[in-house]
C-alpha cells in the first residue's frame, strides 16, 4: 500500500511533467561573476520554466541573485582539505561528480546544460541514464587555458562527448570553426554571445563611479579602464608602464576580481612612482558594470597570444563595453580586430607595449570627434545586437527545440 506522502511526491512528479518544462543546468564557475548564466537563468523563468542549478558549494555564498523558485544546490565535496596533487585533485573531482550527478538524476529535468567542460561528464551520465537531451554551453576553449591542468586528458574527454550531445552553443564563429574542425562535427555549433542585457540611457550617466573618484578627490580626470580578472596574460604590467607616458589628466581604473597579480602590479606603480594615476576597484555584480563604466572614457582590452583560448577570446567586457558606449582600445586578435575595426568602434594595436599604449590612449582622447562618433557606434551596435535579448532569442530556441521534442 503506498503512503500518503510516497502518493503526494508521485503527484507533484506528474504534475510536473505536465506543467512547466524544467532545465537542470550543472556549472563550476563562480555563479557571483557568472553573468551569462544568470542571464541564461532570468529568460528561462521569463519563458516559464523551472530551473535548477547544481555547483560547487564553496561557492555557496556567491550563489546569485535568483528568485526564491530556482533551486540552487551546492555540492559539498569534504577532500578539498586533501593536499593537492594528481591523485587528490582526482579524487575532489571524482567526489563532486558523483554527488553532483545523483542530484542531477534527481531533478528529472526536460534538459540538461552543461555549463563548460568540467561540467560534461556530469551531465552527460545523468543525461544518458535518463534519456534527456543535453546542451553543452561551451564558455571557454576549455582545453586551452593556462590554468587547466592534464590538457590531453579533457581533450580526449572533450572529443568523445561532443558528438554524443545533443547540441553545441559557443560564444563566438572563431571558437566554433575551432571545435568543428578540431572534432570533425557534423553541425556548426549555435552561437550565442556573452552579450549584457540592454541598459537604458538614463543608466549611462556614469554617476556612481564619479561619486566615486570625488570621495577619493580624483575628479575631473580622463578615465581609461580596465574590467576583468586581475592576472596574468592581459598585458597589465604593460599598461601600468604605459602610465608613464600618457598625459597627466588620465587616470587608469583596474577593476575586477583579483587572481594574485595586484600586488606585483601594486609593487610596479611604487616603482613607477604612478600611484596617483592609478586606482584598483573591487568586482561589482554583473548588472551593475554597464552603468558603473560608463563614467569612462575608453575601455582596455589586451590578451596575450599564450593560448588558444585567449587568441580566439570573446569576453562579456568587451560587450559591456560597447553597451556603455565606451570606445575599445584592443590588440590584434581574431575578433577583437573585427569589432574595432570593421564595426568601427575603437583603435587596433599590433604591439602592445608601454609606448605603443600610451601612444593609443592619447591620440584617441585627442580626437575628440573620433572618439564621439565611436562611442556613439558603440552604443548603437550594441543596442541593434549585441545585446542579450538578440542573443536569448538563439539561447531559448536551443532549449525549446528539445522541450517540444521531449513531450512528444
Amino acid at each position: 500500500m503506498i503512503k500518503e506522502s510516497q502518493l503526494l511526491k508521485l503527484i507533484m512528479r506528474k504534475t510536473n511533467q505536465r506543467g512547466k518544462p524544467k532545465v537542470c543546468i550543472i556549472s563550476l564557475i563562480d555563479l557571483k561573476v557568472d553573468g551569462r548564466t544568470q542571464r541564461q537563468i532570468k529568460t528561462l523563468r521569463q519563458e516559464g520554466y523551472d530551473v535548477s542549478i547544481i555547483f560547487h558549494q564553496k561557492m555557496q555564498q556567491n550563489r546569485g541573485d535568483f528568485d526564491d523558485n530556482v533551486n540552487v544546490k551546492g555540492i559539498k565535496v569534504r577532500s578539498r582539505v586533501l593536499p593537492k596533487c594528481f591523485v587528490f585533485y582526482l579524487i575532489m573531482y571524482l567526489e563532486f561528480c558523483l554527488k553532483a550527478t545523483y542530484f542531477a538524476l534527481r531533478e528529472r529535468p526536460d534538459v540538461y546544460q552543461a555549463s563548460n567542460l568540467d561540467a560534461l561528464i556530469i551531465t552527460y551520465v545523468a543525461g544518458w541514464l535518463r534519456k534527456t537531451p543535453l546542451v553543452y554551453d561551451s564558455r571557454e576553449i576549455y582545453t586551452d587555458m593556462q590554468s587547466v591542468k592534464f590538457k590531453f586528458l579533457w581533450k580526449v574527454i572533450e572529443a568523445i562527448l561532443l558528438k554524443k550531445v545533443d547540441a553545441i552553443i559557443d560564444v563566438n564563429r572563431e571558437r566554433a570553426e575551432l571545435k568543428k574542425k578540431r572534432y570533425v562535427l557534423s553541425t556548426f555549433p549555435s552561437i550565442v554571445m556573452n552579450c549584457p542585457e540592454i541598459c537604458s540611457p538614463e543608466c549611462l550617466d556614469g554617476k556612481t563611479l564619479y561619486e566615486k573618484l570625488a570621495i577619493l578627490g580624483l575628479s575631473n580626470k580622463k578615465i581609461v579602464i580596465y574590467q576583468g580578472a586581475i592576472m596574468q596574460g592581459r598585458y597589465l604590467n604593460n599598461l601600468v608602464n604605459a602610465m608613464k607616458y600618457v598625459r597627466s589628466d588620465v587616470l587608469l581604473i583596474i577593476m575586477g576580481n583579483d587572481h594574485g597579480y595586484s600586488e606585483e602590479l601594486k609593487a610596479l606603480i611604487d616603482d613607477l612612482d604612478i600611484k596617483q594615476r592609478v586606482l584598483f576597484l573591487e568586482s561589482i555584480p554583473p548588472s551593475e558594470i554597464v552603468s558603473f563604466v560608463s563614467g569612462a572614457d575608453i575601455g582596455i582590452l589586451f590578451y596575450e597570444k599564450t593560448s588558444l583560448n585567449n587568441y580566439y577570446c570573446a569576453p562579456t567586457k568587451l560587450y559591456e563595453y560597447l553597451m556603455a558606449g565606451l570606445p575599445i582600445l584592443v590588440n590584434d586578435l581574431p575578433h577583437l580586430k573585427t569589432m574595432a575595426v570593421e564595426e568601427r568602434v575603437g583603435k587596433l594595436l599590433h604591439e602592445v607595449s608601454p609606448e605603443s599604449i600610451s601612444c593609443g590612449i592619447n591620440e584617441m582622447l585627442e580626437s575628440k570627434v573620433e572618439l564621439e562618433t565611436m562611442s556613439k557606434r558603440a552604443r548603437e551596435i550594441a543596442c541593434e545586437c549585441y545585446n542579450w535579448a538578440a542573443q536569448a532569442k538563439i539561447y531559448i530556441q536551443i532549449i525549446k527545440r528539445f522541450v517540444n521534442a521531449t513531450s512528444l
